[in-house]
């Protein structure tokens, strides 16, 4: 038994043969879809309040440009990944590739992550604010994610690695002041690590789970044509059994259905057969 994280430790294996499965696959990334809208929603509301905060701090445009960069990309996740939402797709219909949105979830990832680096070094200040704000953005989003384990890394290691690298690095360099922002970096490190654990094995026990679905419907299926093939061994035996019968038969009724007349039942034997 695995102590860190309560689970089996041949979780992973059975997790990763569970994920080879295209159908698994297929219902995870289509999760994942789903999940992203809400990760949208909850990355547009952070870049604005980011900007917004630090536009009171300090009047210069960049945050408001990073707000936009942040707030297009995420639209265009929302308009070319999310069309059944807008009313553009069909539910039968194939989920859009997934390299492409994948490619899009990690650039918006990294301009969002960009961002409140920047913002730390204009303004040592609000570091423990903008930490405080990356790391709940990234916790509310990670989780909605985290049937794609591509998804996980892609959106929480562009968006919290800068961050990570500008509070251990700047002090060092002079640009921040030093204890603070290395303990901000410290949290943040160990938030990460966990989020991360948590999500993968939450990938590891959905995609288990999803396996163990298709198992058991295979398996009804399995049972369900196995019944129909007895039931239809069970029609051929009795049609079989039906026509021997039938056959077997036949040269009574020719022998008794024959005229007195032919003197066919003249014999004791053939008596005996026309009076039964």
């Amino acid at each position: 038994m695995n102590a860190d994280a309560g689970v089996p430790e041949a979780v992973t294996p059975e997790a990763r043969t569970a994920r080879a499965d295209p159908r698994v696959a297929e219902v995870l990334y289509r999760t994942a879809l789903t999940g992203d809208r809400w990760v949208v929603l909850t990355t547009m509301l952070g870049a604005l309040f980011v900007a917004s905060v630090i536009g009171q701090q300090r009047a210069y445009p960049v945050p408001w440009l990073w707000c936009a960069a942040c707030v297009v990309l995420a639209g265009l996740r929302l308009l070319l990944f999310q069309p059944r939402l807008l009313g553009q797709r069909s539910a039968v219909a194939p989920p859009p590739p997934v390299g492409r949105w994948l490619g899009l979830l990690f650039v918006t990832s990294a301009i969002w992550g960009a961002g409140p680096p920047l913002f730390i070094l204009a303004d040592p200040s609000a570091g423990a604010l903008l930490t405080g704000i990356l790391l709940a953005v990234a916790g509310l989003s990670a989780p909605l994610v985290a049937a794609s384990r591509s998804a996980v890394y892609l959106s929480l290691l562009p968006a919290l690695v800068p961050l990570l690298l500008t509070l251990m690095l700047a002090p060092s360099a002079g640009m921040l002041p030093g204890s603070a922002h290395l303990l901000l970096a410290a949290l943040a490190a160990a938030f990460l690590v966990v989020l991360l654990r948590l999500t993968l094995n939450q990938n590891d026990a959905l995609a288990l789970l999803l396996a163990v679905r298709f198992h058991n419907e295979d398996l009804v299926q399995q049972l369900r044509s196995q019944i129909e093939v007895a039931a239809r061994a069970n029609q051929e035996k009795t049609r079989f059994i039906a026509s021997a019968a039938h056959d077997l038969r036949q040269p009574l009724h020719w022998e008794c259905s024959v005229p007195p007349s032919s003197n066919i039942c003249t014999t004791p034997r053939r008596s005996r057969w026309c009076a039964t």
